[in-house]
């Protein structure tokens, strides 16, 4: 009786160590973190005086971060033709991406009473992420001080 209270009681105990050994597996890592802007190509229409842009997380931030981007602007002139929120220094300006977001946005703005030709434009590029986030495919986008008409009749 007392040699089957043992040979139970090791049985039990080494069951226990398996399921906790087995239990004891690492979470399968998430995958990257992409961020991208929603676009390749925008428009900001005359009647238009700014414009939202966004980028887009695969999947909620882990950890505030932020993404730097770089403006390189055609036949415009930061702070005489456009501004941007937040403002640029040195051609570039930070977004904070907080914890949980899968969106982080900021604006192009329109100067008063700046003129255009319909020919400006402004590449906006993700030059830098936080070390969570990873920069996906769209990591350019530029934005025409024209409306853009989908050639085929229809939109993408």
């Amino acid at each position: 009786m007392m040699n089957t209270f043992f040979k139970t009681s090791l049985l039990l105990i080494v069951l226990s160590g398996l399921v906790i050994l087995v239990s004891c597996k690492d979470d399968p890592e998430l995958p990257e973190n992409l961020t991208a802007f929603e676009s390749d190509q925008l428009g900001l229409a005359s009647a238009e005086t700014e414009l939202a842009i966004n980028l887009q997380l695969t999947r909620e931030a882990e950890v505030e971060g932020t993404a730097t981007i770089l403006i390189e602007p055609t036949g415009l002139t930061y702070g005489t033709d456009f501004t941007t929120e937040p403002n640029a220094t040195a051609n570039s300006f930070a977004i904070t991406i907080p914890a949980g977001a899968t969106t982080a946005s900021f604006k192009v703005k329109k100067t008063a009473g700046a003129l255009f030709d319909g020919d400006e434009k402004i590449k906006f590029t993700i030059s830098s992420l936080a070390p969570s986030l990873v920069v996906g495919t769209k990591k350019e986008l530029t934005v025409t001080f024209a409306e853009i008409i989908a050639a085929s009749g229809a939109f993408e």
